[in-house]
């Protein structure tokens, strides 16, 4: 089944919701046509490929409903595409595939904010979304460990495994970094500003030796424009990096970027070619053999 017949099964759903809210019966079999057909859409998806299919329905019907009642084909569609990108991202952190109504409740709202407007350079919102293990890994097999994250948790700390971090109560700009640091700043104005503008005065200084820092890919903002010119490298992952919080969803709303300052260039190449294309910034690189 093609993507666009099986959006046309959504919006019908969702169409006859409208007309025969009473009629739960008839509904049902709608929302049993949806789940079916979704499983068979994942099913299609390469982290099924080779007989690894999903152990029952990956979204129940309970969790359907506010995705089939969306009265916006425009955000059941982009909904749609979010939870199958929230499946495969949960398969390769090695969770369950499992979809549940909170995590389309909160897809809901996040595509509907992306519609209406929201966008990393005006974000005000929430700051605590940790780093998921595998681009940590990264990290380390770069950098050989993290001396310091300056922007960091107890909960986020057991996976990044520094030396030293500072939480939100710690006055981190306030504070020295020194070595080697790996950042996952706020994300909220004006502490991004500040926090990428104070790892790259201290890149410069010489007090942190390599750098490994993972924002918003926001392009447009100087606060990105001024850690690019001073990096080694950059590495632009294919899809969204999904955060962890052990109390909360994360949806991203828009793509990232994972920034490097220090001389081991090939080994970032190395390492996070995986993840997406990798620039080089001519002026500050040299790939040693």
């Amino acid at each position: 089944m093609r993507c666009e017949e099986f959006y046309e099964k959504w919006k019908k759903a969702g169409n006859f919701c409208e007309k025969h809210p009473k009629t739960a019966s008839r509904i049902e079999k709608f929302l049993d046509l949806i789940v079916v057909e979704l499983d068979e859409e994942l099913a299609k998806s390469e982290i099924f490929q080779g007989g690894n299919g999903p152990n029952g329905p990956v979204i129940s019907e309970g969790a359907s409903r506010p995705l089939i009642s969306e009265a916006d084909p425009e955000v059941r569609h982009e909904a749609l595409h979010q939870i199958v990108n929230l499946v495969e991202e949960k398969h390769m952190d090695g969770l369950p595939v499992k979809v549940i109504g909170r995590e389309v409740e909160e897809i809901l709202e996040t595509v509907k904010a992306k519609k209406n407007g929201a966008h990393v350079a005006n974000n005000s919102g929430d700051n605590e979304w940790y780093t998921p293990q595998r681009i940590v890994d990264r990290v380390h097999q770069v950098m050989g460990g993290i001396d310091l994250d300056p922007a960091s948790h107890e909960d986020a700390n057991a996976i990044i495994r520094a030396g030293a971090f500072f939480t939100e109560k710690d006055n981190s700009l306030g504070r020295d970094w020194n070595g080697r640091v790996f950042m996952n700043p706020p994300y909220a104005q004006p502490l991004i500003s500040e926090f990428c503008a104070k790892i790259t005065r201290e890149v410069l200084s010489g007090n942190i030796s390599e750098a490994i820092v993972l924002v918003n890919n926001a392009t447009e903002t100087q606060w990105f424009q001024d850690m690019a010119a001073e990096a080694s490298a950059i590495c632009f992952p294919r899809g969204r990096v999904k955060f962890w919080h052990p109390r909360k969803v994360s949806v991203p709303l828009q793509g990232q970027a994972i920034i490097y300052f220090g001389s081991n260039v090939s080994g970032f190449v190395d390492a996070f070619s995986g993840e997406g294309m990798v620039w080089l910034n001519g002026a500050k690189s040299e790939i040693k053999n």
